[in-house]
């Protein structure tokens, strides 16, 4: 599937197929899914769902650090220290802190319930504006519940910037901080197609999980 006339990105996405992104055509529930109200209409199945454990060789990290380096000097971002919010990409955080050279924190989720490990900092407690890094976003309400206990502990997170941005929202709320993906589901569908990554029926299946997602999103708003 590699091949050397790829650029960075489309590499970086040809090992998001290779490795984590899954192709379920009975259909799989997404954390969105399990925290989605029992009133509402319940949320689809998806076809497409990613396991970023399954992409830890270090090159894939490397060229995401690359990207996620040229969009910090694209965007003129300025932090005081790097926090991972999705523990399946830990040892990219990890990289862009040393790249960085900022202190690097991270939240794991126990249950619904998301704490700083103890003695990260040692005596230190972290505190200032962090960029954090995270594996996949689709509604964003749990990386919602990882920034709120950073922010309790004097941690503003300003970006989070995932490998995959799924824009599934289902609220017209903005969060506090600015999702700067480094490849969106939308674009990753669609290289997917050009190099024959994806076939035409997983494409249509995604394309009709989207639709009844859309709907039940609709019938959920309506005042």
């Amino acid at each position: 599937m590699i091949n050397s006339s790829l650029n960075a990105l489309e590499t970086l996405m040809s090992y998001i197929f290779a490795s984590a992104c899954l192709f379920d055509f009975e259909g799989v529930p997404l954390k969105s899914n399990r925290e989605w109200p029992d009133s509402e209409l319940p949320l689809p199945l998806s076809h497409v769902y990613f396991d970023f454990n399954r992409m830890q060789d270090a090159l894939p990290n490397l060229l995401a650090l690359g990207l996620i380096t040229k969009m910090v000097r694209e965007h003129g971002l300025e932090f005081d220290m790097v926090a991972g919010v999705s523990s399946s990409v830990l040892p990219l955080a990890r990289l862009v802190a040393k790249h960085f050279n900022k202190p690097f924190v991270w939240v794991k989720e126990n249950q619904t319930k998301w704490e700083i490990p103890d003695k990260m900092f040692g005596s230190q407690e972290p505190r200032g504006v962090a960029l954090a890094i995270a594996d996949c976003v689709t509604t964003a309400d749990t990386k919602n519940r990882a920034v709120e206990v950073l922010g309790q502990h004097n941690v503003e997170v300003r970006w989070i910037i995932p490998l995959v941005d799924r824009q599934q929202r289902t609220s017209d709320d903005k969060p506090p901080y600015q999702i700067l993906p480094i490849v969106t589901m939308a674009q990753l569908m669609e290289i997917g197609r050009e190099y024959d990554w994806v076939t035409e029926e997983q494409m249509g299946l995604h394309t009709e999980y989207l639709k009844q997602f859309a709907a039940a999103v609709k019938a959920a708003n309506k005042p």
